[in-house]
């Protein structure tokens, strides 16, 4: 039972069984998770709310640090000496602690945590801890996410603005593909204009999050399979990875990307299309890592390419 580490705490005179019972119900009852730690940080009680956050069992922990199943490890693998830890530190200290931190779930997932750590007095002597913990994860995500979209928001404003307010196709280019690259995650960007040559091309004009260099020892790539829907169709392609689309590599004569290319394994396409439904280009995103782009990347970017489109019919 979750409430044992209570009833085995040693009682003092004007402990009554009523007010044992009472505390433990408080405790079983409560929304946040509390722990009690002794004198050596050892754990002696956990409620329902701890059973809950941690995955773990009294009876797996009780008179074994609470650090060394829950704390143990920083999010990047690397050690996490319980010396270093704040939570510690509330009783030698004799003093509460309070904080953001990371936990680890018994399954092995991270989470985020508030804490508060305050030393437990009995007759004016510290004996040991009780700590309250609360799950934020959620919290932080909402939070992040809020910035993410205000920060989008700023982005395309700030974009809008500038592409309302100058003629100059080179920059407004640039700024879309600057943009674009920013926003959707990727790791390089490209705005190819739709251009024939010697039969079918696509002619390089803008490039963000990589220097031009990078480009430079390539041939003009071409309508290809993997190209063709989003310059001759108009149509918006976004891979999880290019190399596992049957579509990928059956052009001669590199069968995919030529050696040295930028790595690509994230693949985001989007077609810019002037108002009398002339494809202008697309707007080419690529990332080394898989899974980089989302249906909201992809709205983003189809948004940009939107102003984009105007500001190129009205340059």
């Amino acid at each position: 039972m979750a409430n044992d580490g209570i009833s085995n705490s040693k009682e003092t005179k004007s402990d009554r069984p009523s007010d044992i019972g009472l505390l433990q119900a408080v405790c079983e009852n409560a929304s946040g998770a509390l722990f009690v730690l002794d004198e050596k940080q050892r754990c002696i009680y956990m409620n329902t709310a701890a059973v809950e956050l941690t995955g773990y069992r009294l009876e797996e922990l009780q008179g074994r640090p609470l650090h060394d199943f829950i704390h143990h490890t920083h999010p990047d693998g690397s050690h996490y000496p319980i010396e270093d830890c704040p939570i510690d530190r509330a009783f030698p200290e004799s003093c509460r602690q309070r904080g953001h931190d990371v936990f680890i779930h018994r399954d092995g997932h991270f989470y985020d945590v508030a804490y508060t750590a305050s030393p437990l007095e009995r007759d004016g002597v510290v004996v040991g801890t009780v700590v309250e913990v609360r799950d934020i994860s959620a919290e932080l995500a909402a939070h992040r996410a809020l910035e993410e979209e205000t920060r989008t928001l700023e982005t395309l404003n700030r974009t809008g603005s500038m592409l309302a307010g100058t003629l100059d196709l080179e920059e407004i280019v640039q700024a879309v593909t600057d943009a674009a690259t920013e926003l959707s995650g990727a790791q390089f960007g490209a705005f190819f204009y739709n251009t024939v040559r010697e039969g079918e091309a696509m002619h390089l004009y803008t490039l963000s999050g990589a220097p031009r260099e990078a480009f430079s020892a390539f041939p003009q790539p071409r309508h290809t399979a993997i190209f063709g829907p989003t310059f001759v169709g108009g149509t918006a392609i976004r891979l999880d990875d290019v190399r596992s689309d049957p579509r990928y590599g059956l052009n001669l004569p590199f069968n995919g990307l030529p050696s040295g290319h930028l790595p690509v394994t994230s693949y985001l396409a989007v077609p810019v299309i002037s108002r009398t439904g002339e494809i202008h280009g697309a707007l080419i995103f690529g990332h080394a890592e898989q899974g980089t782009f989302s249906k909201r990347s992809e709205r983003i970017v189809t948004s940009i390419a939107a102003q984009a489109s105007i500001a190129i019919d009205n340059a």
